[in-house]
């Protein structure tokens, strides 16, 4: 099965570095912000590859969609979702005028294609916030630990951290779980 869609590679924040500065509880000097700056955009990749989409808002942006054998619905791949209206469709350079825009995908009423192009408005318009406050969460962390670090002792106290790993923690992926891709068996 060919991929349908490439997520796009854009290096854009999840969260603004203000909401981050405000939950850290002050001002940040400028090596913290720096530090900050870097670790919400790792965050934000880290998210982002998870779910694999980009929440942003794409507008009239032409992307490529294959049938999958014989059917005449073609579904939205997961990397786009939601899509919110369809400009134009396209197959082979030609207008592509008999198809009918479903929830589910791209009806295709005419003639076979083994794949159209079509012209969509798709994605947020704002980041939703449950992924916001993975984001920040995972951000905050990050920000407060240092990598390698995994066990601090002043006197007799000791704090563990365990291993400083570059990956989500498991109640973040569970959280993210409705915006990824799921794999669903059918019982015949």
């Amino acid at each position: 099965m060919r991929r349908p869609f490439l997520l796009s590679r854009r290096r854009t924040l999840l969260i603004p570095i203000e909401r981050f500065t405000a939950a850290t509880g002050g001002p940040l000097d400028s090596a913290e912000q720096a530090k900050a700056q870097i670790i919400i955009e790792d965050v934000s990749a880290l998210v982002k590859a998870f779910c694999g989409r980009d929440f942003a808002l794409h507008t009239n942006e032409t992307v490529t969609l294959h049938t999958e054998g014989l059917s005449r619905l073609i579904p939205w791949p997961h990397s786009i979702r939601p899509v919110h209206s369809v400009q134009a469709v396209t197959a082979d350079g030609l207008p592509y005028t008999a198809y009918e825009v479903r929830s589910s995908g791209l009806a295709l009423m005419g003639d076979y294609v083994p794949a159209v192009q079509a012209t969509l408005t798709y994605g947020y318009a704002e980041v939703p916030g449950e992924v916001a406050a993975v984001t920040l969460t995972e951000a905050l962390y990050r920000f407060g630990s240092e990598p390698g670090v995994s066990q601090e002792q002043i006197g007799d106290l000791v704090t563990d951290y365990g291993l400083f790993q570059p990956t989500l923690s498991r109640d973040s992926r569970r959280l993210l779980r409705r915006y990824r891709r799921s794999i669903r068996t059918v019982r015949l």
